[in-house]
């Protein structure tokens, strides 16, 4: 939680929220997957430009953070990975710890 709120440029509080804040999102969105064994996406997340921005900003100009969650179909989440938001999914990918094992 400390590197991802030095990385934004944000408290840790403030980083609690955020994660907690789309985990939610994530999880009221599982329940329409009833049938599926697991799913990988990625979404990218407005954010409050930091301080020290660049990189921040995502593909459509706005700052962000890219985050990839791999979640199992009773809504457990396997893997979550958070990256600045001019990070593209597939980047997300090659740097997660479900690609690297």
């Amino acid at each position: 939680m400390d590197t991802a709120a030095s990385m934004l440029g944000i408290s840790r509080l403030r980083a609690v929220i955020y994660i907690n804040e789309t985990l939610d999102v994530l999880n009221s969105l599982a329940s329409r997957y009833i049938v599926v064994v697991g799913a990988v996406d990625g979404t990218l997340i407005r954010i409050p430009r930091p301080r020290d921005f660049e990189g921040w900003d995502c593909r459509k100009n706005f700052p962000a953070v890219n985050v990839q969650a791999i979640v199992y179909n009773k809504g457990y989440f396997r893997s979550i990975y958070i990256r600045a938001g001019s990070n593209n999914d597939q980047s997300l990918w090659n740097g997660s710890g479900v690609k690297k094992r």
